[in-house]
Order: structure tokens, then C-alpha cells, then sequence
């Protein structure tokens, strides 16, 4: 079966709110980017028959990813929010 396809984002943002709660008891110091690539992570690989190695390899590239990821997401979300000219 190997891994599972990727998460909707209704799944990730449902994830993420149920981590919350873990992170404020904990005082770690998480922001909410971070916690939606975490909740992804275990919704990617929850059900997956790889082996760990496979798991940690592919959520390695995704922790490698996540800047370049959080950068585009960043710029298309203050270019809907620009003013129109």
C-alpha cells in the first residue's frame, strides 16, 4: 500500500487545531505553520505500511521543503490581500 495520498487541507487544518492544545500545555514554542506541517506528517503517514526509514526519509524532505513551502504560501496570501490599484 505504501504511503497514503496527501491530506486535504480541511484535514490538516483539523489536525493542526487538535495539536494546539498539546503545544499551549507543553509551552512549546510552535508557531501555526509548524503545526500544519506536523499534523500532515502524521496524516500522510498514519496509516502507511513503509518502513520507518521510508517514513523518516520522506518527512525529512518534507522538513527540507517547508521554508521554500511557507514562503510561496506566504506571497500568494499577501497577494490576494494587496489593495487593488
Amino acid at each position: 500500500m505504501g504511503s497514503m495520498a496527501d491530506p486535504t487541507p480541511e484535514q490538516v487544518e483539523r489536525g493542526t487545531g487538535a495539536l494546539i492544545p498539546f503545544v499551549q500545555a507543553g509551552g512549546l514554542q510552535l508557531n501555526p505553520e509548524d503545526l500544519a506541517e506536523i499534523a500532515f506528517a502524521v496524516l500522510k503517514h498514519y496509516d502507511s505500511t513503509e518502513s520507518w526509514e521510508a517514513i523518516h526519509g520522506a518527512v525529512k524532505v518534507q522538513i527540507a521543503e517547508h521554508p521554500q513551502h511557507a514562503a510561496e504560501l506566504d506571497a500568494a496570501y499577501r497577494a490576494r490581500r494587496a489593495p487593488e490599484s
